[in-house]
């Protein structure tokens, strides 16, 4: 077995999806030949933010039998401490940019700057044939990039989004600083890369123009389990009902969809949105556009992830909208909502984008632009009147299409590249 480390911040039992792409490499990656060692922090069963006290704050290595989880202490940085004991949110914000700023000079601002102590402890101990680093936090990029410039051990970059490549995320004056330090860093520790990974074709392309290093599409996935036709018998229901899952970005637009049910009938159609929270202002947002469109809808927070799954069966139809100028970007949502057998409904949607061409390619749902407001008041009613006589909504996924997004397959490519890149360079001097 070849040993490698995998530098993934995110990892379960945290609530955050960022986790879910390198446990599953972790657990099994082995069936192609190498031995992953994750290095990650400590963090609660089922934790929404990164910031909260941990209960068990220490080193713990966890020994299984095809990999192993090295879950190191989380340190708190004056910003974090600050929060947990409620300061004033101006205090709290000009920690956070400082801290911020000084971490593009030094990881050892960074709150998981002992990652870097732990990967050369395992270097100088085994022979470890190359690190991935998944980024966000795109920061650790810059840990795995002093890690092989300083032991010859190569790296492989995984971006799950694009990084500075998506300048529109960059909106405000504060972030435009930012942009030029990260964008400065990106370019920086890319030099000692040979080859990135990320999530979409789109996002290969555009961090290729950036970094002018190769770039191999290694997607997210669906569970391999979940390939089978869902059971479509329906009892007749009175409404139809509508679910959005995870972050609801400031540049997508939710307020098209709950407009355009105000002028439906209220007692026929609700919505609801789930785990918005982790952008603070958005929960506030959500219930003021409920609220002014007269809409049945309600907000609720993040839940674990297999209760997430049993209380997607009490819906009927999955919601995403479009990203704006971002059509690289293919959320992990879809293969929740696929995975659960929910049509998905994307509105306003730009045709050309990740998620259009995912529910197209699998037959999984709906996508209309913005301007076609009256063919979505249609579908919406054609589904209504579908709910009520007990008819399916959807006339099936195309499973076999999807079998290219299963983890497994994905793992398997990811296993090419490591064959390709990872090399023994002790064997090899």
């Amino acid at each position: 077995m070849k040993k490698i480390i995998i530098i993934s911040y995110f990892y379960p039992p945290s609530a955050f999806v960022g986790g879910e792409r390198t446990a599953y490499w972790a657990e099994n990656l082995w069936k192609h030949g190498y031995f992953p060692i994750v290095i990650t922090r400590q963090w609660n069963e089922g934790q929404k933010d990164i910031i909260g006290l941990v209960h068990n704050n220490q080193k713990i290595i966890e020994e299984h039998e095809h990999y192993e989880v090295h879950r190191l202490p989380h340190l708190y940085t004056y910003r974090d401490r600050l929060e947990n004991i409620g300061a004033p949110r101006f205090l709290r914000k000009v920690f956070s940019f400082f801290e911020r700023f000084l971490s593009y000079f030094s990881t050892r601002f960074l709150s998981y700057s002992n990652f870097k102590n732990e990967a050369l402890r395992l270097i100088e101990k085994d022979n470890i044939h190359g690190i991935i680093c998944s980024g966000r936090p795109f920061q650790s990029f810059k840990i795995a990039s002093e890690i092989s410039t300083q032991t010859g051990v190569p790296w492989i970059a995984d971006y799950r989004d694009s990084w500075t490549s998506q300048k529109a995320v960059y909106n405000d004056f504060r972030e435009g600083i930012f942009y030029q330090l990260e964008k400065m860093m990106e370019v920086r520790v890319a030099k000692s890369l040979d080859v990135f990974i990320s999530t979409t074709d789109s996002f290969c392309d555009s961090i290729e123009k950036t970094i002018n290093r190769k770039g191999i599409c290694i997607r997210n996935g669906l569970d391999e389990l979940s390939l089978e036709p869902a059971d479509n018998t329906l009892l007749p229901k009175k409404q139809l009902s509508l679910v959005f899952i995870g972050t609801l970005q400031s540049y997508q637009s939710p307020e098209f969809l709950i407009s355009l049910l105000g002028q439906l009938e209220k007692r026929d159609f609700i919505i609801e949105f789930i785990g918005v929270e982790s952008i603070p202002e958005t929960p506030d947002h959500l219930k003021t556009l409920i609220s002014k469109h007269n809409v049945q809808g309600t907000v609720s927070t993040k839940m674990p992830k297999q209760e997430l799954f049993k209380y997607l069966d009490n819906f009927d139809v999955a919601l995403n909208f479009n990203y704006k100028n971002l059509r690289d970007v293919l959320p992990v949502k879809l293969f929740t909502y696929f995975e659960c057998g929910l049509p998905t409904l994307i509105y306003p949607a730009n045709l050309d984008s990740e998620q259009v061409k995912f529910i197209e390619a699998t037959n999984s749902g709906w996508a209309f632009e913005e301007e076609y407001s009256d063919k979505v008041k249609i579908l919406l009613l054609d589904l209504l009147a579908r709910i009520k006589s007990g008819q399916k909504l959807h006339e099936g996924f195309n499973y076999q299409a999807a079998r290219e997004y299963t983890r497994e397959y994905q793992t398997k490519k990811l296993a090419k590249v490591l064959d390709q890149y990872f090399i023994d360079e002790k064997k090899q001097q």
